[in-house]
């Protein structure tokens, strides 16, 4: 017990209830951090991205393969439509093909699109267009098919591989199938203008 200057003893005083608030708020904040640390962390997968990784850089999927090539027959994938359905490479077949793997993180994906979508209506039935939105939810998908005003069809690849199997190192990344389905083109990098994109067709065509 202290006492005052007169000699008199002075009452304990009680710790402030915030002080324990504050003590406890700290004890539990890092006991969160260890957790991460040393127990949920490790458990994650270490060769996991996400989009940003892909955007404007070198980044693929460490397990899965590159096997398209120019002038070989596309890769035996399946896609998963955003209307729910699923559409093969052989399902592809019969005409020329631009598939178009984008985000809608991507600034020059956006940009991109409406370019697409342009020559999508002069073309009409004579060559198909896909997209492939990589890596995050559908509803982000349609929430950017909303804003671009594309009208061809779209699917998912909601962990990359299907963009790592056609050479995308980066988005957007384009690839231009044959009537055959056999790849044309591995155009990774965005289109900018309509003539590049006429180009990359014409060849096809050949």
């Amino acid at each position: 017990m202290n006492t005052d200057a007169a000699g008199s003893p002075e009452p304990t005083r009680a710790p402030r209830p915030h002080v324990f608030i504050g003590m406890t708020l700290l004890a539990l904040t890092a006991a969160l951090a260890a957790s991460w640390l040393f127990v949920l962390r490790p458990a994650a997968k270490d060769n996991s991205i996400g989009v940003n990784d892909l955007v404007n850089s070198d980044v693929t999927k460490p397990d899965a393969v590159t096997t398209a090539k120019v002038g070989k027959q596309a890769p035996a994938v399946s896609l998963t439509g955003l209307d729910g359905g699923t559409i093969t490479m052989d399902s592809l077949k019969g005409k020329v093909t631009v598939i178009n793997f984008w985000a809608s993180s991507c600034t020059p994906c956006i940009k991109e699109m409406p370019l697409l979508e342009k020559a999508h209506q002069e073309y009409g039935d004579e060559v198909a267009f896909l997209g492939v939105d990589v890596f995050e939810a559908p509803d982000l998908g349609r929430e950017m098919i909303g804003r671009t005003g594309v009208t061809y069809r779209q699917t998912v690849d909601p962990t990359n591989e299907v963009l790592t199997q056609f050479g995308g190192v980066q988005l957007p990344h384009t690839v231009i199938l044959r009537a055959d389905g056999t790849v044309s083109a591995l155009h990774n990098d965005a289109i900018t203008d309509d003539q590049t994109l006429r180009d990359l067709v014409a060849a096809a065509k050949k």
